[in-house]
């Protein structure tokens, strides 16, 4: 696993995050949702692990509902309070290693939030435009979720 000394994110890197980060900040709430609602449509046995979550509806569905709303805007807050400052990113620590503490205690599998991360590159990419997407970018949201899931899942 790699150490977070290791994943140190460049100036040039964070530039690139923080541009998209602009993009997607006038519709920040429907981007976490988008997230959350792909991440349970392509993993449908996170039904299982959301204590709020009805089997018998869609993901899309799910959306509507006060806690899915509410679990959306706590992913949205972690993932907006590191992209701030990633480099940073260690005063996020105690927080994140009680968030990683929760989902462990939850037998929430890890390689789920690698999942999560494709999600959000997926969405990401949609909200920037492909014209716009380029391979420095996705390196550099890729790392910058690297050094939050370390920081989660260790």
């Amino acid at each position: 696993m790699a150490t977070l000394e290791a994943m140190q994110v460049s100036e040039e890197q964070q530039s690139l995050i923080m541009e998209d980060v602009q993009v997607l900040l006038p519709n920040y709430d429907d981007f976490v949702e988008d997230v959350l609602q792909q991440f349970m449509e392509e993993n449908p046995e996170t039904f299982q692990i959301f204590p709020w979550a009805d089997a018998s509806k869609t993901a899309k569905e799910m959306r509507s509902h006060p806690r899915f709303k509410s679990h959306a805007k706590s992913i949205g807050k972690v993932i907006s309070d590191c992209l701030v400052d990633l480099n940073g990113v260690k005063k996020h620590e105690p927080k994140l290693s009680s968030l990683g503490a929760m989902h462990t205690k939850k037998k929430v599998p890890t390689e789920l939030f690698g999942k999560l991360g494709g999600c959000i590159l997926t969405q990401v990419v949609k909200r920037v435009s492909e014209a716009k997407w380029s391979e420095e970018k996705k390196e550099a949201w890729l790392k910058a979720y690297g050094i939050i899931t370390v920081m989660v899942t260790e």
